[in-house]
């Protein structure tokens, strides 16, 4: 895993990071809805241009915060209220297993598809 930094004057630099990417995941703050128009205006658009075959994962974390009520009032002053989507909160130990589950699941679906057609249709109820 790399975490790659955001800021405009690393723009340049950054694509020199993508070879090689199997997944690229991109998190922002749930409390925060600036933060997802920022993945949707911004990464999104950069990686399909760079890795345009790269399953694209989107993570919403701070779970903890959405419930915050001075979260809550802040966004409510511009007529926002926090983000939901997929959820990984580390303090509540919530969502990790999840995302590394996937994260495996999708490398295995490109290294060996025929795999997972069978782990998929082979499930026991």
């Amino acid at each position: 895993m790399q975490d790659t930094g955001g800021q405009e004057e690393l723009d340049r630099l950054r694509p020199q990071q993508y070879p090689d990417t199997d997944v690229a995941v991109m998190v922002f703050e749930k409390a925060r809805p600036d933060s997802l128009d920022n993945v949707q205006d911004k990464w999104i658009a950069e990686i399909r241009h760079f890795l345009p075959d790269v399953p694209l994962i989107i993570v919403g974390n701070k779970k903890d915060l959405e419930h915050d009520p001075k979260i809550i009032a802040e966004l409510g002053k511009t007529s926002q209220h926090p983000v939901t989507y997929a959820e990984v909160c580390p303090r509540e130990q919530t969502g990790p297993f999840e995302f590394a589950a996937l994260y495996a699941f999708l490398r295995m679906a490109q290294t060996k598809p025929q795999n997972v057609l069978k782990r998929l249709f082979s499930c026991k109820t």
